[in-house]
């Protein structure tokens, strides 16, 4: 029994699914049907949203076997196919270099890829019962396993696509800003705004190896390596980017008063600006270079809003905090009239500290 490789599993055209009633006959292609337009509605989310590359893990280095010869390792890892299937890699895999260097001859170029695959094992063989096309029993598998397959290559696949020019990105942005009557993209110059079309190659790229005229590996080359950059990754990426506000010192102040506070937080180098709510006006005073607190005078009008206020640090890397849920400053009631009360406090007066997460916007 053949089964077909995920390239020939891509379904062209639109999906259909089983509707099943009451005294219906359900066969096996019924069944098969089901499993076959979700796995598909997961290839597409997987080749359209995310695209084709390496997930996380799956590091190509050099070691050796436990008789020293040397050996490429592959790390465990995930990657997603230019067909859309997810591949697992949940151990490390070893490639000896006799099978590397077998991969090229000695006239070709002393470059190689080792490339990652989708593949499917079938398993379970299970006696079937005998019909009017099949007078005898037989076997059939009863399970497939998703599985993996390493190799190495001499060409350079090009199933995901070449990645777009920050041009073309750009250019999609652009067009989509504009006017609703705005024409069509041109393809030619706007090459992003087509969908991408993976085609039947169905190899992840790892990484390059350059070979030395011994068959020694010298370098190994990550630049040919295509990321799928997984949501917690971008999470941990704006975390350590934009910048953030953790405390506010001293965290209240009385209407109706002048005083100074420290800001603390992260990347709040070459801050712009501090903006209150209504009835708070805030000016930087001082800061340091490494972006570890601010310093602001604070102006509290008499009719200030009473009660927690939230507040934006403004810098050249973003917004800082969040008004809503964010660090908060609080307002108490005071004494008419305008001057420094006993809201006051020196610089260096530490205290009453209040923590809050992110809350940073990309400018």
């Amino acid at each position: 029994m053949r089964i077909p490789d995920s390239s020939e599993h891509m379904i062209a055209g639109q999906l259909a699914y089983s509707r099943y009633f009451a005294r219906q006959l359900v066969t096996a292609a019924d069944l098969n049907a089901d499993q076959t337009y979700f796995r598909e509605l997961v290839r597409r989310h997987n080749r359209y949203l995310h695209g084709c590359g390496v997930v996380c893990g799956l590091e190509v280095l050099l070691g050796e076997d436990d008789d020293g010869h040397p050996q490429v390792v592959v790390t465990p890892g995930q990657a997603i196919s230019p067909q859309g299937d997810d591949i697992h890699v949940p151990e490390q895999q070893a490639i000896p270099m006799d099978e590397v260097e077998e991969c090229i001859g000695p006239n070709q170029e002393r470059r190689l890829y080792i490339v990652l695959r989708y593949t499917e094992t079938p398993l379970c063989p299970v006696p079937t019962l005998p019909g009017p096309c099949m007078p005898t029993a037989g076997l059939q598998f009863s399970r497939l396993q998703a599985g993996f397959a390493l190799a190495c290559i001499v060409e350079l696949p090009s199933a995901c696509g070449e990645e777009p020019a920050c041009g073309d990105l750009t250019c999609e942005l652009l067009r989509d800003a504009a006017s609703p009557d705005a024409p069509p993209p041109d393809t030619a110059t706007c090459a992003s705004a087509v969908c991408p079309d993976h085609g039947a190659d169905p190899w992840v790229v790892l990484a390059a190896l350059d070979l030395d005229a011994h068959g020694a590996v010298s370098a190994i080359d990550y630049g040919v390596r295509r990321r799928v950059l997984s949501v917690q990754f971008l999470i941990e990426a704006l975390r350590c980017l934009l910048p953030r506000v953790t405390a506010i010192a001293p965290s209240y102040g009385v209407q109706g008063t002048r005083m100074l506070a420290l800001v603390h937080g992260e990347r709040l180098a070459d801050a712009r600006d501090v903006r209150f709510e209504e009835g708070v006006i805030a000016r930087i005073v001082s800061q340091p270079q490494d972006g570890g607190w601010i310093l602001i005078q604070m102006d509290i009008a008499d009719d200030a809003a009473l009660g927690p206020q939230g507040f934006q640090v403004i810098t050249p890397r973003g917004i800082a905090n969040s008004v809503a849920c964010g660090v908060q400053f609080t307002v108490l009631p005071g004494l008419a009239g305008y001057g420094y009360g006993y809201g006051y406090r020196p610089y260096g007066a530490y205290g009453d500290y209040a923590t809050s997460g992110i809350g940073g916007n990309l400018l």
